[in-house]
Formats: structure tokens, sequence, C-alpha cells
């Protein structure tokens, strides 16, 4: 008489398998983390550019701000209407010094009632640091960064700006 064995027992192609999609799994994880640090931080930029955005669109400033505008730019005290239009990214390298992939933003806008290149630069000034603001609290890195937060660190990025385009 047979005797059937009723204990299972794991086949070689079973393991071979778990194995592999763990491999898979572990690779996913590293590449979907960074893939979800720079969504994040384009998403801390837009916050920042929005802050940006309002604070030049209804004329509010720091005080030393305020002083030198009243003296040479009393456009910028009054409400203006700016838009963003897109945001560009580029993937500039890899910097060995900091061991993190180097990152470039730059801001488009829409604005009617700013025409002036002197007010333009301002504004952009203004948005800019505000983005690059955002991302370093975001990332809680503002100790890493000058008083202008520029450049902006992440775990694994380094971003900067360039001048805002206005359209």
């Amino acid at each position: 008489m047979i005797k059937k064995e009723l204990k299972g027992q794991i086949t070689v192609e079973f393991i071979f398998l778990i194995s592999l999609l763990i491999i898979i799994s572990l690779t996913s994880i590293s590449l979907i983390s960074q893939e979800s640090e720079l969504n994040i931080a384009i998403s801390a930029a837009r916050n920042g550019i929005i802050e940006g955005i309002v604070i030049d669109g209804v004329g509010i400033y720091p005080k030393s701000s305020f002083d030198s505008y009243i003296t040479g730019k009393n456009n910028l005290l009054k409400p203006n209407s700016i838009m963003i239009d897109k945001i560009v990214i580029r993937n500039t390298a890899f910097d060995a010094k900091y061991n993190k992939t180097r990152v470039q933003l730059q801001v488009y806008v829409i604005s009617e009632s700013v025409k002036d290149k002197k007010d333009q630069s301002s504004l952009g000034d203004r948005i800019n640091y505000n983005l690059r603001k955002s991302i370093s609290h975001t990332f809680n890195t503002s100790h890493l960064s000058n008083s202008l937060y520029n450049p902006s660190y992440s775990n694994n990025y380094i971003f900067t700006t360039a001048d805002v385009v206005w359209q």
C-alpha cells in the first residue's frame, strides 16, 4: 500500500518566484521614493510661488523692501494681477560635492499690469525667494541655506531658480 504524505512542501520554483518579487519590490521602492520626493518638492515650490504672487499681488512687503519700493518702485505698492503660466523643471546634473542631483526651476508668469522691467525683476525675485523658502521649510533644510534660501535642499536634490519669465 502506498502512503500519501499530507504535509505540503514548497517547490523551488515558488521560492524563486517569491524572492524575485521581493527583489523587484525593494528596487521599486527606492525609485518611487525619489520620484515622490521630487513631487513633494514641486508641490512645495508651487505653494511658494502662489504665496509670492499673492504677496506681490496685494503689495505686502517686509519693511526693508517697502522702504526701498517707496523711493523707486511705487507701482509695486498697489495691487497687481499676476498668474502662473507654467513651471519648467530642468534636471541639470549630479553634484558630486553634495552627492545630490541639481534641479533648476523656472517660473513663467502672465501679467497685464506689470510692464516695467525693474518691477518685473523685483517681483520675480520675490516669487523665487518664496519658492525656495517653501522647499526649504517643507524638507526642514533651512539651516543648510543662506538667508535667501539659495540653493534649497531636500534629501536627494539641490534646487536653484532661474529668473522668472514674464509673458
